[in-house]
């Protein structure tokens, strides 16, 4: 699946395919499952469920800035191969860059597809600011 956000004038398209992962290890040099997963735990094991600031806020603290860009960077590598690198990407968004928003709107379907199938039954998260499209 597709999703395309917008970060000021600029849209970028992201894959939500399981394939961000390895274009992640390509790319950084270490698998992100070992990363995502105790933060998943961690939010998951908590008496009350966590709303989606508080939990966008856990993965930021978690992960931190670089962290949520190398993930965003490694799902639209996946679309466009002609992205440029990390640094140079993020910084083409100049303050349009919003992790917090980033991890609202593209995180729910990054960690769903690392774990879930299109027969699953898992529930599909929804994001308000992202146009969802299918490839």
């Amino acid at each position: 699946m597709l999703k395309t956000l917008q970060f000021g004038d600029k849209s970028v398209t992201f894959s939500t395919s399981f394939a961000w992962t390895l274009i992640y290890k390509s790319q950084f040099g270490r698998d992100a499952l070992p990363i995502l997963i105790p933060i998943i735990r961690e939010t998951a094991n908590t008496k009350k469920k966590p709303d989606e600031s508080e939990l966008a806020m856990t993965f930021l603290e978690r992960l931190g800035f670089s962290g949520v860009v190398e993930i965003a960077w490694s799902a639209a590598r996946l679309v466009d191969f002609n992205i440029p690198d990390p640094l140079t990407w993020v910084a083409s968004f100049g303050d349009d860059f919003e992790p917090l928003d980033v991890i609202s709107d593209l995180f729910p379907d990054l960690i769903l597809s690392c774990f879930a199938s299109k027969k699953s039954k898992a529930p599909i998260p929804t994001a308000k600011k992202a146009t969802t499209t299918k490839k």
